[in-house]
């Protein structure tokens, strides 16, 4: 975002009057923000990366970049031929996401999908209260044939085999934090597993979820401004892939790796730290 530019005002001394100076105004420029991604692994075979929320994976929004013209940008990948993603990774979902950079490393990392030979970590700021401990989920998905492109539901007949297990991490007053593992991977899984649970994610709108979390809804005796509009802690699902096992798709290595959590996330976990415990 650039600077605010101001017209300079020179200061006559003699008569102790100002006067806006005559030289024209630079044109101020308007750029959306550049979410940034994190490379935290690479070599011939795979890109393994942090991906910020609010970054598509190979279609740009408006003007702001794509996970893939970043990774061109920095040298990582040949603009040629679509990436190959692993598993795909929403815009509004932050985490860890892998790239496969060959088509023997692409088939490799297809067969462990399939194998439940890849293993995703989530954590997700969930409605609660949450009753149990723990759970599993183990509805079969499928695509939904009317509706949002992308979205997917619960069906005993036609539906694949999904399982999501999960963890509670914290709880607060009308939210937890859930440790969410999946095998295999399928598109939105963690989404629908938890709406059909009846624990949806706190933001998430195309599941049951809120558009937004604020502040307000849990804080006691909150003092709203007269002067703005209340911003939102998380406006985005709130979701974060934690971490990634697989096996390397030359050497066969187990390899796990991790991503910190996104600003919004983090800001939203120490929010609900302060003012949304229960009170003693």
């Amino acid at each position: 975002m650039s600077n605010e530019r101001l017209n300079s005002m020179h200061r006559d001394d003699k008569d102790s009057e100002y006067k806006e100076s005559t030289e024209p105004m630079p044109k101020e420029e308007h750029r959306p923000r550049r979410p940034l991604i994190e490379v935290i692994h690479h070599d011939e075979d795979v890109i393994v990366l942090a991906k910020p929320p609010s970054l598509w994976l190979d279609v740009a929004a408006g003007e702001a970049t794509s996970v893939t013209e970043q990774l061109i940008k920095q040298g990582l990948l040949a603009d040629g031929p679509d990436p190959m993603f692993v598993y795909p990774l929403d815009p509004p979902v932050s985490g860890i996401l892998i790239l496969a950079k060959s088509e023997v490393a692409a088939r490799n990392l297809a067969d462990q999908v399939k194998a439940v030979g890849i293993q995703l970590t989530a954590l997700a700021i969930v409605r609660g209260p949450v009753m149990k401990n723990e759970g599993t989920i183990d509805f079969k998905l499928t695509d939904l044939a009317a509706g949002p492109k992308g979205k997917m539901k619960v069906d005993a007949i036609r539906g694949h085999d999904a399982v999501t297990t999960w963890t509670v991490r914290d709880q607060f007053v009308g939210f937890a934090l859930l440790e969410c593992r999946t095998q295999p991977v399928m598109p939105h899984q963690f989404r629908v597993h938890l709406e059909a649970a009846g624990i949806p994610l706190a933001v998430d709108p195309l599941y049951s979820g809120a558009t937004k979390l604020l502040l307000s809804s849990f804080k006691a005796g909150y003092q709203r401004s007269h002067r703005r509009p209340e911003r939102p802690l998380i406006d985005r699902v709130s979701l974060h892939v934690a971490s990634v096992e697989f096996r390397h798709p030359q050497s066969g290595e187990a390899c796990r790796y991790e991503s910190v959590l996104p600003k919004d996330f983090k800001a939203t976990l120490h929010q609900l730290e302060r003012f949304g415990r229960m009170p003693k």
